[in-house]
């Protein structure tokens, strides 16, 4: 489970380190420090700048809590273990709460919360969100894509707290993986080709019928479907030419199914 350690702002990779040095790697599976990229303008295009997401906090994984706690009273710049409590000579070690963890989880990645990919309409709409904001869109209390930055006001360790995501946008430089992730977005937005019937499939029978003068030049021919797009709505067939074999493509509006090609 995951356990909250406070100690002096500035002084957590520090504390860390001594953690990790003094507990057996089978007590303390993992121990990091939460951060977030930060945005800052530089001629008229965003940079990145890491920051602390919980300045005076790092995190500590652990199933024998008692054992790390132990541990860290021995670090002279340790200050305490978020909700832990002394009586005694016993000590209550508190996790952080199931909810709260699952919060972070879905924000952090490899320990770091990304910048959010933000693009809105001329009226100020938000037309598209990808990345940690994505998800929390609808607690955000302040939002100035101007000066890259968004504000969320959420339930966090027992409280309110505002927590600052990074913007980006189509004036910043390109990052990879938000543009894989629009890639990923546009793709699953088409529609499944399998989904998709305009009733003419491949093998059935169809005939020319535009109107615009064309069915005279194809005499009324019969066609045998060899491909469909339905998406793009074309049917594909062959004609054959002399010494050739042409192939055609029509619009689906402009042909007639005569036979489908299971009857």
């Amino acid at each position: 489970m995951w356990y909250v350690v406070q100690t002096r702002s500035g002084n957590e990779e520090n504390v860390s380190e001594l953690m990790k040095k003094l507990t057996d790697p089978e007590d303390c599976k993992r121990c990091f420090i939460p951060l977030y990229e930060d945005v800052r303008k530089k001629d008229g295009k965003g940079r990145i700048f890491l920051h602390h997401f919980f300045p005076g906090y790092f995190f500590v994984e652990t199933d024998t809590p008692e054992k790390v706690f132990r541990t860290a009273k021995r670090i002279p710049e340790f200050t305490r273990v978020l909700g832990s409590r002394e009586k005694e000579g016993e000590i209550t070690f508190l996790p952080v709460g199931k909810e709260d963890e699952d919060f972070l989880e879905s924000l952090l990645d490899q320990g770091v919360m990304r910048v959010s990919y933000i693009k809105r309409s001329t009226s100020g709409r938000i037309e598209k969100l990808i990345g940690p904001l994505e998800k929390y869109s609808s607690h955000i209390t302040k939002l100035d894509v101007m000066r890259r930055r968004a504000i969320v006001e959420i339930e966090l360790f027992g409280k309110k707290r505002k927590l600052k995501f990074g913007l980006w946008t189509d004036d910043d430089p390109p990052i990879a993986w938000i543009r894989e992730s629009m890639e990923k977005k546009d793709e699953a937005s088409k529609p499944f080709i399998d989904d998709i019937d305009i009733g003419i499939h491949p093998g059935d029978t169809v005939r020319f019928v535009s109107t615009a003068g064309e069915d005279e030049v194809y005499g009324g021919q019969i066609f045998i479907v060899e491909k469909v797009d339905p998406v793009r709505r074309k049917v594909y067939t062959s004609l054959p030419m002399i010494n050739t074999i042409a192939r055609m493509e029509f619009s689906a509006d402009e042909v007639e199914v005569v036979k489908h090609g299971t009857e």
